[in-house]
């Protein structure tokens, strides 16, 4: 209940993981600044208006994200931009030329209402674009399409995907 606007709204949440791997392919060596990731609000187009995007900034969820492959192995995968980690790589933040940094950017909205949810396509898929700002401050985005899962399926990952808010509370 909105005590403000005495109005019941229906609250939801919204978090993203992506998989990714990042190179240095200038000329001199960096690192990475903050990553982000936009996506379309779920509202109708305007012939007028180009769509609305709402962007988030990477967060640092409270555990790695664990996967299970098909032999019932689990492997941890990092998380982008953390120099030290449970798993004991020895990643360095920063990113020399020709090397790169493979890992996981983990996104996570706080409690909204409204349309502040991401647009689907007919595949149950979320066109999204990811901004990788480095310490230059040079920006390089790319787009991408990334898989809606259910809340109990992100958490079979990591059990505290869409709790960060609460773990900070």
């Amino acid at each position: 209940m909105n005590k403000e606007l005495n109005t019941e709204f229906e609250l939801h949440k919204t978090g993203f993981v992506a998989y990714m791997s990042i190179a240095n392919i200038g000329n001199k060596p960096t690192s990475i600044d903050k990553i982000f990731l936009g996506y379309e609000k779920n509202k109708a187009k305007s012939f007028w208006k180009k769509p609305e995007m709402e962007w988030l900034a990477q967060w640092h969820p409270a555990e790695n994200f664990l996967i299970t492959n098909k032999s019932g192995h689990t492997i941890g995968v990092n998380n982008l931009r953390v120099k030290f980690n449970e798993f004991g790589s020895d990643s360095d933040s920063e990113l020399n030329v020709g090397k790169s940094s493979v890992g996981v950017a983990y996104f996570e909205q706080v409690t909204a209402w409204g349309n502040l949810n991401p647009k689907t396509t007919e595949n149950d898929a979320i066109n999204v674009i990811i901004k990788i700002r480095d310490i230059y401050k040079k920006e390089y985005k790319f787009k991408t399409k990334l898989k809606k899962l259910p809340i109990e399926k992100a958490r079979e990952f990591n059990p505290h995907f869409g709790n960060v808010e609460k773990l900070l509370d």
